[in-house]
């Protein structure tokens, strides 16, 4: 009998061990989620360290069983839930990424987004879950700003705000206050909170005025002042930038260290892009108060200092042609358009200019001219219309609208049939469409088109 109990409390200690946590089995699923976690198999790694997070035995204690994290050593489960907020931050900003990346259906885009937001709240939660247990007070401020920065990039700017002010009273010295300042600002401006935008971006110049973040604050403020109607105090703004730079006195060295920083990432963009912008918003501000002169000083100035900069030099040379045309001076509208040709060589900046001159053309109603150079373009542009985003079928199709105008016209007129010459020429104009082009997506468009051609003709 003694011996039948022994044996019986013998399986049942085996059993019940069985499903005991020990410390190694603990760092077992912890170091897997770690191995996980590196390959950016972030889905997988987040089951690994939830399994520790969720563990609970009274034979084991957990803070004793410390791991390192960067330059964290810290206790297991403290560790693998600031790893889960990690997880889920990443994972939301691949779904987005995702969602942002034109690759994917319009609903599929509506489905990443939603997933995106919940694991942002996700990882922000288990960011502020760590900030308030940790006994660690380099890895409380960490995790408090993992959660600021987590709520902006959830396009949380409400909970940013409220996260922000909360770090910056309780961590006013921490190495990432100038980063809680900068999305602080950002998250007023979306908010179009402006004076409290100025505010935060003055107090972070003000604190650190060196580096990408402090520029880029001054170049918001311009941009608040000039969301609110001030236009003297944004030019004055933008013009602090160009004092403090004077890019155009740089070397070529210079330049090249600074388009270097770009490309490896140290900053989004180079202060010369900056620069350009505030140079082409000090443009704006003249145009705000009805100073065209000053207005195209400041554009000309722009596109003479800053001529690699392609896009801000179209944008700029695009403004110049507005004021002619907003004038009513059609030929000296066109006249800038056709002169950015002219002096950039960049192919795709020019297949973009002649894109423009040719939709203008249309937007005028002067659908003759518009063919003309859409014809031009097809011709001229063959290998850049694509990577220019005006592809060749889109220029084919627009030539067959340009003719369907022409008959509406004739027709406006009781010219019938020159209306239905000009019908029967557009439907061969979205044939080439079909024919030209069999995978494009505008097929079922100029299908349309054609059966409304025929049925004007009749």
């Amino acid at each position: 009998m003694f011996e039948k109990l022994v044996t019986l409390l013998l399986a049942g200690a085996i059993t019940v061990s069985q499903f005991i946590p020990s410390s190694e089995t603990l760092r077992l699923a912890f170091e897997q989620g770690q191995k996980l976690f590196a390959i950016e198999d972030y889905e997988q790694a987040a089951k690994k360290y939830e399994t520790v997070r969720e563990t609970e035995s009274i034979f084991l204690d957990t803070d004793q069983i410390i791991v390192q994290i960067e330059a964290f050593e810290l206790p297991i489960k403290i560790a693998a839930t600031y790893q889960l907020g990690n997880c889920y931050h990443r994972m939301a900003i691949n779904k987005y990424n995702l969602a942002t990346s034109g690759e994917v259906s319009p609903a599929r885009v509506k489905e990443l987004k939603k997933e995106s937001i919940e694991y942002f709240r996700k990882a922000a939660n288990y960011y502020k879950e760590v900030a308030e247990k940790t006994t660690s007070t380099k890895l409380k401020a960490l995790a408090r700003y993992q959660l600021v920065k987590t709520r902006f990039e959830g396009r949380q700017y409400e909970e940013v705000i409220e996260e922000s002010k909360i770090f910056l009273q309780e961590y006013s010295t921490s190495e990432y206050v100038e980063q809680a300042l900068y999305e602080l600002g950002w998250a007023y401006y979306y908010l179009k909170r402006y004076p409290e935008a100025i505010q935060t971006f003055s107090e972070l110049i003000q604190r650190f005025p060196e580096g990408y973040r402090a520029d880029r604050a001054q170049f918001q403020i311009g941009q608040c002042y000039l969301d609110l109607g001030e236009t003297g105090k944004a030019r004055e703004a933008f013009l602090q930038i160009l004092r403090k730079y004077q890019v155009t006195k740089l070397t070529e060295k210079e330049r090249i260290r600074l388009e270097t920083q770009k490309l490896i990432g140290v900053v989004h963009e180079t202060i010369m892009e900056l620069s350009a912008k505030a140079q082409i918003l000090i443009g704006d501000t003249y145009l705000a108060e009805g100073n065209e002169k000053k207005a195209l000083e400041a554009y000309e100035t722009m596109v003479r200092q800053y001529p690699k900069q392609l896009k801000l030099v179209e944008s700029a040379y695009v403004k110049m042609a507005d004021v002619y045309f907003n004038r009513g001076d059609k030929k000296g509208g066109f006249y800038k358009l056709r002169e950015a040709i002219d002096r950039i060589s960049d192919a795709i900046f020019r297949a973009r200019m002649q894109s423009r001159i040719a939709m203008k053309y249309y937007d005028l109603g002067d659908y003759e001219r518009a063919i003309e150079e859409l014809q031009v373009y097809i011709k001229g542009y063959p290998f850049e219309a694509k990577e220019a985003g005006f592809k060749l079928d889109q220029a084919q199709f627009q030539i067959g609208q340009c003719y369907y105008q022409l008959g509406e016209r004739a027709i406006a007129a009781e010219e019938i049939e020159k209306a239905k010459k000009y019908y029967t020429t557009a439907k061969t104009e979205y044939q080439k469409v079909i024919d030209n082009y069999p995978r494009s997506t505008l097929i079922p468009a100029a299908l349309l088109a054609m059966g409304l051609c025929e049925h004007r003709i009749g």
